[in-house]
This record gives structure tokens, C-alpha cells and sequence, in this order.
């Protein structure tokens, strides 16, 4: 968990697959990991929004 001016308070997380079978497995344990914090994760298009918008915010755009 962190604090930053442009996205507040959120979580991040990340983890390396070696496969496509094994990058499914760590979806799932990140699904299910948000799910017991209650964390809704962010869709790829909220994502992308969000930092356009920071972007701009800043006149990088």
C-alpha cells in the first residue's frame, strides 16, 4: 500500500511467469489475493485513462 499525489492511496503488486500456463496461475492468486483485501484491481482501460490523465494533468499531452 502507498500514497502518491497523482493516484492516492492504492497497491500494487507484481510477479513474473515463466509460460502462459504459469502467467493463468498467477492472475489467479492476484484475483484472489485483491478478493480477501477487497480490492477491486483496476481494468487495462482504467489504467490507461488514469495515466492519460495524470499525463495531462502535468502538460505532458
Amino acid at each position: 500500500m502507498k500514497c502518491t499525489p497523482d493516484w492516492g492511496y492504492h497497491f500494487e503488486a507484481e510477479m513474473e511467469a515463466e509460460s502462459n500456463d504459469d502467467a493463468k496461475i498467477k492472475k489467479t492468486l492476484l484475483n484472489d489475493t485483491c478478493q480477501e483485501l477487497r480490492i477491486t484491481p483496476m481494468t487495462p482501460e482504467q489504467i490507461r485513462k488514469k495515466i492519460d490523465d495524470i499525463n495531462k494533468s502535468h502538460g505532458f499531452t
